[in-house]
């Protein structure tokens, strides 16, 4: 006969791993942002957004697909712009487990899994060193220098 009892035990105790793991997540999140606040003056801020695309058309497909795929990213915004929501800018996709790790970080055309806070961590910092990010952050610090 199955345990049931064990199954449930089971089941609380991931559930309190995860709950840690999602914590953990969120203070790496937060130190990023800490110290991009004072490097960039207020002007950048990154975060983990749900998105929505619609697939890419096939003209090769008898039909139209017309769903609308959701993903996570992470995009930056620069808070100190009216109307930031609308400007995000998506740096990289984003994914995790159930559990929190892994978590996986995607940019160009790397993949970076992440099974601890010490991995996301140089995951993050690599993803703050592609060109493409770079040039996506330096857009948004240049909107306050434009409306100022």
């Amino acid at each position: 006969m199955v345990d049931f009892i064990a199954a449930f035990n089971k089941g609380l105790d991931a559930a309190q791993i995860a709950e840690k793991n999602k914590r953990e997540i969120d203070s790496v999140f937060d130190e990023l942002n800490k110290q991009l606040a004072n490097a960039t003056k207020g002007n950048v801020n990154i975060q983990i957004r749900e998105c929505e695309k619609v697939p890419d058309f096939n003209p090769l497909s008898s039909r139209i697909d017309f769903r609308i795929i959701k993903y996570q990213a992470i995009c930056a915004i620069n808070p100190l712009f009216p109307f930031p929501q609308s400007l995000a800018k998506e740096i990289a996709t984003w994914s995790q487990d159930r559990t929190g790790y892994p978590c996986k970080i995607s940019f160009g055309i790397k993949e970076h899994y992440c099974a601890n806070k010490v991995a996301l961590e140089n995951a993050l910092a690599l993803m703050l060193q592609d060109p493409i990010v770079g040039e996506n952050l330096a857009e948004l610090m240049a909107l306050s220098e434009a409306s100022a």
